[in-house]
C-alpha cells in the first residue's frame, strides 16, 4: 500500500512547548514519499520511504510510527514534508532530548518622567535631528561624552537623479559589541542620486558623545537624521510573538501611549524641516485598548498580546524599540514590560 497523506506547507514550524496534544497538519498536496525532518539548527534526516507505514523508519532527531504521525522531542521544531495528497498527518510532542527552540521574554522596567512629559524609550532609543541637514557646511550632532553607543542614521529626500551620488562622512569616536573603542574615526555613508524619498542609511559602527557630519562629495542633498539603538537579541534573529505591560498609575494621563515598535531600514518617512517618521509599529496600546487606554492615580493597568508574528532579523541590523508617551508628570509609580520573543 502506498503511503499517501498531506501537510499544510513546507517549511512548518509548530510550537511543541510542555505539550502532549497532537497537532494535525493538513491541506497541502505536492507528489513525492520523501519525508524531511529538520530542528532549527538547521540539521538535517531524510528518509525515504514508499512502502506501508510499518516500514517506516525511526529518525536521529525524531520518529515516524505506524499509523502515520510523528514525534518531535520538545520544544520548537521544523517538518518539511511532501507527499501525495490523501489522509492527515500528526504531529505530536515527546518530551525527550533534543535542540529546542522555545519562546523567551526580555523585562524592562516601566517608569514615568518625574518633572517632564515625552516621549522616553526602553530596550534601545531614537534620538533625532529636529530639523533635514545638507551638512554643507558640516554640524554636530550630540552631547560631548555621552555615552550612545548607537547607529548613526541618514534618511534622504529625494536625490536629483543628476547621476553623482553624495558622500556624507561621519567622523567621531566607535565602540563595538566586544569593548574595543577607537577615535578619530571617519564613516563615509553613500547617498544614491536617484534614491527614493525616505531611503534609510545605517553605519554599522556605533557612536559615543559627539559626532560631526560634513558632505565629502557629490550634490548638497536634504537628509533626516540621528542616533538609534535597538535591542537585537545580541545580534540574533527572532520573531516578536507577544507583549505584555502592567503599572501602577502615579498620575492621571488622558493620552497617554506604548507602542512596539520593528527598528528595521524599510518603512521610514522623510520629513522637511522636521525629524523623520520611523516605521508604522507593530502594535500600541491606544491601537488595542482605544478610549480606555488610559494611566489613572493610583489604578493598576495591563495590556497583553499573544497573537504576533513580526520576524525581526537581529543579525542584520534590525531589532525593537519600546515607545513610551506620557502627557502627565511621573504618569507611572511602578511597572513593567515584557516581550515575548521566539528565536529563529
Amino acid at each position: 500500500m502506498a503511503i499517501t497523506f498531506s501537510i499544510t506547507a513546507v517549511p512548518i514550524e509548530v510550537p511543541l512547548q510542555h505539550s502532549r496534544s497532537p497537532v494535525t497538519l493538513t491541506n497541502v498536496a505536492t507528489s513525492s514519499n520523501t519525508l524531511y525532518y529538520r530542528l532549527h539548527d538547521a540539521s538535517t534526516t531524510t528518509s525515504d520511504f514508499s512502502g506501508n507505514a510499518a516500514t517506516l523508519a525511526a529518525l536521529a532527531h525524531g520518529k515516524i510510527t505506524p499509523g502515520i504521525s510523528m514525534k518531535l522531542p520538545q520544544g520548537l521544531g521544523t517538518v518539511d514534508v511532501a507527499c501525495a495528497t490523501g489522509e492527515t498527518a500528526t504531529l505530536d510532542t515527546d518530551m525527550g532530548e533534543g535542540v529546542f527552540r522555545q519562546p523567551s521574554e526580555k523585562t524592562w522596567a516601566l517608569a514615568g518622567r518625574d518633572t517632564s512629559t515625552g516621549t522616553d524609550y526602553i530596550g534601545g532609543f531614537y534620538k533625532f535631528g529636529t530639523t533635514d541637514n545638507d551638512f554643507n557646511p558640516s554640524i554636530t550632532f550630540g552631547t560631548v561624552n555621552a555615552s550612545y553607543a548607537a547607529h548613526f542614521f541618514l534618511v534622504q529626500a529625494a536625490g536629483a537623479s543628476g547621476g553623482t551620488d553624495t558622500v556624507i562622512r561621519v567622523t567621531g569616536t566607535t565602540i563595538d559589541d566586544l569593548g574595543n573603542r577607537a577615535t578619530g574615526v571617519n564613516v563615509d555613508i553613500t547617498v544614491a542620486d536617484d534614491g527614493a524619498v525616505g531611503t534609510y542609511y545605517e553605519t554599522t559602527q556605533k557612536w559615543l558623545g559627539q559626532v560631526t557630519i560634513a558632505k565629502q562629495s557629490g550634490p548638497d542633498l536634504l537628509c533626516n537624521y540621528g542616533y538609534c539603538k535597538y535591542w537585537d537579541n545580541s545580534n540574533t534573529n527572532f520573531k516578536v510573538v507577544g507583549f505584555e505591560a502592567t503599572w501602577l498609575g502615579a498620575a492621571n494621563d488622558n493620552a497617554p501611549d506604548i507602542k512596539i515598535r520593528h527598528h528595521k531600514a524599510t518603512g521610514w518617512t522623510y520629513n522637511n524641516a522636521a525629524e523623520p517618521t520611523p516605521p508604522t509599529e507593530i502594535d500600541s496600546l491606544i491601537g488595542d485598548h482605544g478610549v480606555e487606554s488610559l494611566v489613572k492615580n493610583n489604578e493598576e493597568g495591563a495590556w497583553k498580546r499573544t497573537n504576533l508574528a513580526t520576524n525581526v532579523n537581529g543579525g542584520n541590523g534590525e531589532g525593537t524599540i519600546i515607545e513610551v508617551i506620557t502627557t502627565a508628570a511621573r504618569a507611572y509609580a511602578v511597572g513593567n514590560l515584557q516581550l515575548r520573543i521566539t528565536p529563529q
